[in-house]
């Protein structure tokens, strides 16, 4: 599925290098795709890299260029339709699937997810679920304010298939997923928030030294910000100890699904280095 994925994201990013459009690729295949180029180059990372997870949907960013140029936006869902994706019922807009095979000629479906960082500007109609600009129609991301620091440092990944793709830094990462977590930790119908909880153990492995440096560079460059402040705030009340209710969810996950494997050691240094990347200087 995963190949098949790639296939997709292949196509959709080269469908768009004339318009000057790059994606951003977030959530669960996001992360696969930068563990496999980590393991693939021998890269050398914070912790042994965790076992990856497996995802059903891609979840695309639109950056500030594209949120606030219709022109860009108009792009990416001109692009969607030449490929023959369709909108997803009760989530028209936003979200797209295509029917397709794999090698095995089995059908799959592929579904994307669009989402975007909250932009203040007269060009964008935006609202509590929806952005997008004043000058396009049949396409919208879901506003996540929470992605304010999509477009610092992102990573430029090449894709064999062709095109290529943005992924966000793991500070934006770490940002994405603990808002995530808090938002799912009491759903049982959306599994208590565990392989959120996996995904922020994940995230804070693979890091390089550079990228710990990094971060908090961009800690230091949106201090004061709600957003960061909030996410301070979920690290301190949900990942302060191993009787926490993040770590209880990580140890839950790690229980559920047989390859993973999160010791009291591994748990203890993840605790701590989460708390150093969002503990002011």
């Amino acid at each position: 599925m995963f190949d098949l994925m790639r296939s997709e994201l292949s196509a959709l990013a080269t469908a768009l290098e004339e318009d000057g459009v790059q994606l951003f690729v977030g959530g669960g295949y996001g992360l696969w795709l930068k563990a496999e180029y980590l393991a693939t180059n021998d890269i050398e990372t914070l912790r042994d890299l965790p076992t990856p997870r497996t995802t059903q949907d891609i979840d695309i960013f639109l950056g500030i260029d594209v949120i606030t140029d219709a022109t860009k936006f108009n792009a990416v869902r001109d692009a969607l339709r030449g490929l023959g994706y369709k909108p997803v019922a009760g989530a028209e807009n936003y979200q797209f699937f295509r029917e397709t095979t794999d090698t095995s000629d089995l059908p799959k479906v592929v579904k994307i997810d669009f989402l975007a960082p909250f932009v203040d500007d007269a060009r964008v109609k935006v609202d509590n679920r929806r952005i997008r600009p004043r000058d396009s129609r049949g396409l919208h991301a879901h506003v996540a304010p929470e992605a304010e620091t999509l477009d610092q440092m992102p990573f430029e990944l090449t894709l064999e298939e062709g095109g290529s793709v943005l992924i966000p830094h793991p500070f934006t990462f770490l940002m994405l997923k603990l808002f995530a977590f808090r938002n799912q930790v009491l759903d049982e119908d959306r599994g208590l928030g565990r392989y959120h909880a996996y995904d922020l153990f994940r995230i804070v492995a693979m890091m390089t030294a550079d990228e710990w440096d990094q971060a908090s560079e961009i800690r230091r460059r949106f201090a004061g910000s709600p957003r960061l402040d909030t996410a301070k705030e979920i690290v301190a009340s949900h990942f302060d100890s191993l009787r926490s209710i993040g770590m209880l969810r990580l140890r839950e996950h790690a229980r559920d699904v047989e390859a993973l494997s999160v010791t009291d050691e591994t748990a203890e240094q993840f605790i701590q280095d989460l708390a150093a990347i969002f503990r002011d200087p």
